[in-house]
């Protein structure tokens, strides 16, 4: 198996670290259980653990129960190959009290572009290997599958050798790799195509198309695809032996001896126990591989999903055995998002950082750098979950971090900070695999490539970029070649008369071949060569000063230039200046032009031209946008690109390009943009390379600026990116707002209506509802009149007396910036009933607290748009929903109880039609609920009978007699304070009268209620003079005197009597009581407070 896995049995860290490094430090050695074991009764066994590459899978058991288990001992084999490992991803469980632990163990498969890589290098490199030029031997390697053992002790102490969990590994699709019908890496191509084909099974992006052709492919079968649900290896039991004594397992291991393994009669059962909380739930099902590119957050599903699971707790952790990340920027669970675990990564520069500080300007191996990131940033973050049953779960998150490309740092081929550079090539050339800003130097190019120089002459060819130091030069024997400190390559002429053209390649470390120059030696008087580049101009003398100063001429005629081959882009001149002006399509003729001419002194000369390759136009034209201004809300189209061209030490502007560019336009960036892309395309008003941006999509906001790319291709393969700037502008005002007017509202004729708007946003500071009777669409108004509130937009609208039809109009809403818009309303007419004769809209009387806001509802319905206004307010602080016309009032809290108070409502009903109807508002009384209550007063004629007030009741009550109680023959008093009452029938009342004495209750909030208290007139059983005495209800005592009442001061106004009227009767009573000394003064129901009230009240003293 070419990427097979590091796998970690998981439990708590603190009890198992078990690492592929390293094996564990075995477990204190148990004591020996008594009798048959649970390694002998219920041994684990593990089913068939299948893995997609980059995916996590956790273990399932076949048989055993992780209860029974106490902790692994001991991994038996290393898994690794190559640097490249599965990660483990360490589950643990446990509950309190009790000590039980669960081990399961979680794998996570290596990305499929690694994969790919070691296609690349084990198979189609040609590197010596196992797997050269045989693609089926290694699809066939990773289809096995392949076993991780360890030795599991239990609760009991015995200890099961070597649990086997088997491992294989599934394509993308689900199948293995050696299916030859199968697409391991989803690229649409089978297994066995892209095999034949020389493509790489596991990579995506070849689409099945090789990069060159495989030699001839090994003689090998096909061996068939192993099912995917092939039989799981059995694990052997044992005891608590010494490990040594077992023998090794294999995937077809013998059934356990019914001595070893199979349980007696006499063996104890497996004791059941109760199922936890933390078995039962899954916190975070399958979310427990989070990968991370730079800067990017991760945040989990709510916890159980939709589920409602009781927890005590979930809390973070930390990550696993303390290390801290250097890419990691926070981890918690965020109670304020439903407990999700939220994990994010730091940006490219702390990446780049910790490389910075670990290698400096090093260049270590690609291997070691892949290590180092795996064991610096890759980390585990630990959930902990408690129960309420005590127990809980600890979640361990892996969390890998992948580059701007999505792609592991340990592919060769990735580009981790995305700057065009791969990372084994950035580690290789010492710069930075995660700064954009640090990467190789761009490729140089010469501009001219061959030079003729006499001997000793020195030349540098000066390339587009520096050279890097470390450029060799092939093929330069016999000549002096050097690069110079500023980068150029330096050539000296050869005096070596046998080498006349000497050609060398620039050989660079990163780019390989750049290009070969080209040296001729000229060991002749002619003049040097004229170097040119194709498509530009060039002017120079090929005569030496004293050539000119001596008078030499060239006099060769037109004629005889056209004969010697002289081309119309050449211009030679008397006094020897050569003007050249060679087309672009001479770039393709290689070789140094020769062109005879006839000078003055009868000599023949020839000039070389030497014509270079032309500047790509890409070089030549430098392409620019004008910054676009588009509103949110539009689109917006810039104008095409202008170039700017330079000719030697002259910059030229804003130039057109030439049709023989022949540019072709893309976008490479810039979502929410299209470019026209030739001419081809180009509608009437449009030209090629105009980019449209559509401002209409969400996430964006006024004062951002868009950033567009464009490729422009040119006809010789070249191409340049051009941005261009999209600002962006608020939206415009009139298409910010949507405004609209109630609808199906029907007006009397001759009524006015109210017609409201019904968007309730509000708009800009200076907006103005205007309505113009000359716009398009008020052309009609027939006799209707509408006005309008500038501020607000509500309309007036009045229907004509006769011959009224529906009205529709617009209103005009001028915005600050300039924008308008119109609005549409509709106003039906109505005949019939008027609603105002039809509805009877009404209110209860409503009773309030005082000094409380307190709001009702109407009892009636009325049609929708009906309004509501105060029109009478009766001096309360009252208000009215102008909708619902519920009112809200606020009582004086000083009125009196019961006081009650007329308000008066103008109800207007959509149709114009309106009326007035009143709320009666009553503050709430105490005697609304104060009860006070007397029993019935039984006494015979003559004598005097009481009765107390029965209930409690507020403080600052009073008591008096209704003044409209003129009972012949009966004296009553109550006492005002205490509420007693008395009652004294004469002889004249004869017996079985009956009598209801009205008792008016006053209370401190002003408000009364009358009680009627009955008086029953008994009849003498015989007669007898005892000692005046009172009788109390409901045993009076007979008494033959006729005692009079015993009064008390009433000054409330509902008694109808005065102090002055009473005062006989009082001094009476006083006489009396001083008659009948102390034992009257008991007997008498008359307390000496009220005694003392009533002198008061009087103006007596004691």
């Amino acid at each position: 198996m070419i990427a097979t896995p590091l796998v970690q049995v998981a439990g708590p860290a603190e009890q198992v670290g078990l690492q592929a490094q390293a094996f564990a430090q075995a477990a204190p050695q148990a004591k020996q259980p008594k009798g048959p074991t649970i390694a002998q009764t219920n041994p684990i066994s593990y089913k068939l653990l299948e893995i997609k590459p980059g995916k996590l899978g956790r273990s399932e058991l076949e048989s055993g129960e992780l209860a029974t288990v106490s902790w692994p001992e001991r991994l038996y084999k290393q898994i690794d190959f190559s640097g490249v490992t599965w990660r483990p991803s360490p589950t643990s469980l446990s509950f309190s009290p009790g000590g039980v632990k669960r081990y399961q163990v979680s794998v996570w498969a290596p990305e499929i572009g690694v994969l790919a890589t070691v296609y690349d290098r084990e198979v189609l490199s040609g590197n010596e290997s196992v797997y050269k030029w045989n693609p089926q031997k290694f699809l066939d390697d990773q289809s096995q599958i392949h076993e991780l053992d360890f030795d599991m002790r239990f609760t009991d102490g015995s200890v099961q050798e070597k649990v086997v969990l088997p491992l294989r590994l599934l394509g993308l699709d689900g199948r293995l790799a050696n299916d030859p019908d199968g697409d391991f890496d989803g690229d649409g191509v089978s297994n066995s195509e892209e095999a034949k084909s020389g493509a790489n099974p596991f990579d995506a992006r070849d689409k099945g198309v090789a990069k060159k052709p495989l030699p001839k492919l090994p003689e090998t079968t096909t061996p068939t695809p192993t099912p995917t649900t092939s039989a799981q290896p059995k694990p052997q039991p044992s005891s608590s032996q010494p490990t040594s004594a077992q023998p090794k397992p294999s995937t077809t291991q013998p059934k356990p001896s019914p001595t070893s393994t199979k349980p007696t009669s006499t063996q104890p059962k497996p004791q059941s126990r109760p199922t936890f909380m933390a078995e039962k739930y899954d916190p975070y099902p399958g979310e427990l591989l989070v990968r991370l590119t730079p800067g990017e957050e991760y945040r989990s599903g709510t916890p159980f999903g939709s589920a409602e699971v009781p927890v005590r707790s979930i809390r973070y952790r930390g990550e696993q055995g303390g290390k801290k990340s250097p890419a990691l920027d926070r981890a918690l669970v965020d109670a304020t998002d439903g407990n999700r675990f939220v994990v994010k990564a730091k940006g490219l520069e702390a990446f780049a950082q910790a490389y910075e500080r670990e290698f400096g300007n090093s260049k270590p191996e690609f291997e070691r750098a892949a290590k180092w990131f795996m064991d610096t940033f890759v980390t585990h973050a630990r959930v902990e979950v408690e129960y309420p049953d005590n127990s809980a779960d600890a979640k361990d998150f892996l969390v890998g971090f992948f580059g701007v490309d999505e792609r592991a740092f340990s592919i060769p081929t990735a580009d981790f900070d995305g700057d065009g550079v791969n990372n084994e090539d950035e580690v290789r050339l010492g710069t930075n695999p995660f700064s954009a800003d640090s990467k190789p130097h761009e490729k140089p190019r010469f501009p001219i490539t061959s030079k003729s120089l006499k001997p000793g002459e020195v030349y540098e060819f000066v390339p587009s970029t520096k050279l890097d130091p470390n450029t060799k030069f092939l093929g330069a024997e016999g000549l002096q070649v050097s690069l110079t400190k500023d980068g150029n390559v330096r050539v000296v002429g050869s005096r070596d008369r046998s080498k006349r053209e000497v050609s060398f390649q620039v050989w660079d470390p990163l780019y390989k071949e750049l290009a070969t120059l080209y040296v001729e030696s000229d060991f002749s008087d002619a003049w040097s060569t004229i170097n040119v580049q194709a498509g530009t101009t060039f002017e120079t003398n090929v005569m030496t000063q004293d050539e000119v100063k001596s008078g030499l001429e060239i006099v060769s005629t037109r004629e005889e230039l056209e004969r010697n081959g002289v081309p119309e882009w050449v211009a030679i001149g008397g006094d020897g200046v050569v003007f050249l002006n060679p087309p672009r399509s001479e770039g393709a003729t290689k070789g140094a032009r020769r062109y005879w001419v006839r000078l003055s002194n009868g000599e023949e000369r020839v000039i070389k031209v030497n014509v270079l390759a032309p500047a790509s136009y890409a070089e030549l034209y430098s392409l620019q946008y004008s910054d676009v201004f588009v509103r949110l809300g539009h689109k917006a189209r810039s104008h095409a690109p202008l170039a700017t061209v330079v000719h030697g030490a002259s910059e030229f502007l804003n130039q057109p390009i030439p049709d023989e560019a022949q540019v072709s336009y893309e976008i490479v960036e810039g979502e929410g943009a299209s470019v026209v892309a030739h001419e081809g395309t180009a509608t009437d008003d449009e030209q090629p390379g105009m980019v449209t941006f559509d401002a209409t999509n969400g996430g964006l906001k006024a004062g951002d600026v868009v950033k567009v790319v464009v490729r422009a291709s040119f006809a010789d393969e070249s191409a340049q990116e051009v941005p261009v700037y999209f600002n962006i502008l608020p939206h415009e005002l009139a298409g910010s707002y949507e405004h609209a007017y109630e609808t199906g509202r029907a007006v009397l004729p001759g009524r006015p209506i109210v017609l409201h708007r019904t968007d309730i946003r509000n708009v800009p500071e200076g907006t103005e509802f205007l309505f113009f009777e000359d716009v398009r669409g008020n052309e009609n108004l027939a006799g209707w009149q509408v006005s309008v509130n500038r501020d607000t937009g509500n309309l007036v609208v009045r229907a004509p007396e006769n011959g009224a039809r529906p009205l529709d109009a617009v209103v005009t809403v001028a915005y600050p910036d300039g924008s308008s818009t119109e609005v549409p309303f509709h106003v039906g007419v109505k005949h019939g009933t008027p609603d105002a004769e039809t509805f009877a809209p009404k209110y209860t009387q409503e009773t309030l607290i005082g000094g409380t806001r307190t709001s009702y509802e109407m009892l009636t319905p009325v049609p929708k748009g009906t309004s509501f206004s105060i029109e009478e307010n009766a001096g309360l602080d009252v208000g009215v929903d102008t909708q619902t016309g519920r009112i809200t009032a606020v009582l004086p809290e000083g009125a009196p109880g019961g006081a009650t108070y007329k308000v008066r409502v103008r109800v207007k009903y959509p149709d114009g039609s309106d009326e007035f109807i009143d709320a009666q508002l009553r503050k709430k009384a105490t005697a609304d609920d104060e009860r006070p209550r007397w029993s019935d007063i039984y006494v015979l004629p003559g004598e005097l009978a009481s009765t107390p007030q029965a209930r409690r009741i507020p403080p600052e009550t009073t008591f008096g007699i209704d003044a409209t109680f003129a009972a012949r023959g009966w004296q009553v008093h109550v006492d005002k304070y205490s509420g007693r009452l008395q009652v004294l029938p004469d002889a004249s009342v004869k017996p079985n009268t009956k009598i209801e004495v009205p008792v008016v209750v006053t209370f401190k909030d002003g408000s009364q209620r009358t009680v009627k208290v009955p008086a029953y007139v008994r009849t003498p059983r015989q007669p007898s003079t005892p000692t005046p005495k009172e009788t109390t209800t409901p045993t009076p005592s007979p008494s033959t005197s006729t005692p009079t009442p015993i009064p008390e001061p009433d000054p409330a106004p509902e008694t109808g009597s005065s102090a002055a009227g009473w005062i006989t009767v009082i001094l009476g009573a006083l006489g009396f009581l001083v008659g009948a000394g102390l034992l009257a003064l008991q007997e008498i129901p008359v307390v000496q407070s009220n005694l003392n009230h009533l002198m008061r009240d009087l103006g007596l003293r004691r």
